[in-house]
C-alpha cells in the first residue's frame, strides 16, 4: 500500500458478482440486491482511498447495499495523518470522522483522482464484474487487484519518465498495459 499524502480521497465502486434474476437462490451469496446508478444489480462495494499521485492507500468493501457511511473507519485510521475527501454519499446522521471532508459536487477537484483511478481499474484489470462466492478469495482478489494496480502505476511513471519531472508526477497512466 501506498503513504497517505496531505490529501486522500475516498470513494466507493460497485462489483457486480451475479444476473439480479438469480439473487437470492443461494444462502451463501456474497452480493445483495441494489441500484446502482438507475438500474438493479448484485454485488459488492469496493471503496478505496487514493493518495494525491493516485496510488491506493487502503480498501474495503461490503456487500452492495450497504451505505457508504460502513467505510467511515477508513478514513478513522488515517486520523492525525491525511485530511480525507469524500462525496456526500458518506454523510452520516451520527457525524463524520473528524479527518472527512464532504465535498459538494462540483468543488475539491482532487477528488478526481479516485475517479480515474477506479475508471483505469475497470478498463484494465476487469474489476467490474467478479464471480467469487467465498469472502476470503473476494478479499486476496481485491488486495491483488490494489497491488497490481500500484505497480503498474509506479512502473509507467518510470517507463514513461514522468518520475523526475515534478510537473508530470501526478499523472496517472496504466491504459498501455491493457489487453
Amino acid at each position: 500500500m501506498a503513504q497517505p499524502s496531505f490529501f486522500t480521497v475516498l470513494d466507493s465502486y460497485p462489483i457486480e458478482t451475479i444476473h439480479p434474476r438469480r439473487a437470492g437462490r443461494s444462502p451463501n451469496q456474497l452480493g445483495r440486491k441494489s441500484k446502482d446508478k438507475g438500474r438493479w444489480s448484485v454485488g459488492l462495494k469496493l471503496c478505496w482511498i487514493v493518495n494525491d499521485t493516485g496510488a491506493v492507500v487502503n480498501f474495503g468493501w461490503s456487500s452492495m447495499n450497504a451505505p457508504d457511511q460502513i467505510f467511515h473507519g477508513l478514513a478513522q485510521r488515517l486520523e492525525g495523518q491525511s485530511v480525507v475527501l469524500a462525496d456526500w454519499g458518506f454523510r452520516s446522521k451520527t457525524g463524520v470522522p473528524d479527518n472527512l471532508k464532504l465535498c459538494k459536487k462540483g468543488t475539491w477537484n482532487e477528488r478526481m483522482q479516485v475517479e480515474t483511478a477506479l475508471s483505469m481499474v475497470t478498463r484494465v484489470l476487469n474489476l467490474k464484474h467478479m464471480e467469487h462466492r467465498v469472502s476470503h478469495y473476494v478479499t486476496a482478489h481485491l488486495a491483488y487487484a490494489l497491488t497490481v494496480y500500484n505497480l503498474l502505476l509506479e512502473f509507467s511513471r518510470e517507463l514513461l519518465g514522468w518520475v523526475d519531472c515534478p510537473e508530470k508526477r501526478f499523472r496517472m497512466s496504466i491504459a498501455h498495459f491493457s489487453l
